[in-house]
């Protein structure tokens, strides 16, 4: 049984009374989200604000789940929506550093299909990436360095790290199958 059917099948039991397996069902959810939101936010803040958020919205929406259709395209329905309004909230904060403007970011939003993402198929495109490339992404997404601090930190011109992180989200994209 996948982690998936096994999910649709706790939040049947959930639907029906069964606190302790909707209990076990929130915790399983949140450290499998953690590592996805990591990926996508730049503070671990974002992530446990945003991760709360999700888990306030399954909560409030869990008697529209159907047990006849898997759990992770509903699961990854409210964690895009989610995303997407943290993501439109904080457009404006957006580093000046960043690769790409507003226009590309809002494309990016509106184009990624997070409900079709699998993090085991995120974490085999992060693998295929150099060492340097994991170094960037890590340092960006999950340290919330800036280009400038990794330009002296990798000993790199800030313009090479602006390419190799670039290179890395597109090589990541392809990976997964998105068109960005």
């Amino acid at each position: 049984m996948s982690q998936g059917e096994n999910w649709a099948e706790m939040m049947t039991l959930a639907q029906k009374g069964n606190s302790q397996v909707y209990n076990t069902l929130l915790n399983e959810i949140s450290s499998y989200l953690t590592s996805y939101l990591k990926f996508k936010l730049r503070t671990a803040d974002d992530v446990q604000d945003i991760l709360q958020e999700i888990l306030i919205s399954i909560h409030r929406s869990r008697h529209t789940f159907d047990g006849n259709y898997p759990f992770k395209p509903w699961l990854f329905t409210i964690t895009q929506s989610r995303l997407i309004e943290h993501w439109r909230r904080n457009k404006r904060r957006l580093e000046k550093d960043t690769l790409w403007d507003d226009e590309a970011v809002s494309e990016i939003i509106a184009e990624a299909d997070v409900s079709a993402l699998d993090i085991d198929a995120l974490q085999n495109a992060l693998s295929k990436l150099s060492d340097q490339q994991q170094s960037i992404l890590k340092g960006l997404k999950f340290d919330g360095k800036s280009i400038r601090e990794l330009s002296v930190e990798l000993s790199m011109s800030e313009s090479a790290v602006k390419v190799a992180a670039h290179r890395a989200y597109k090589s990541v994209a392809n990976e997964l199958g998105l068109n960005l």
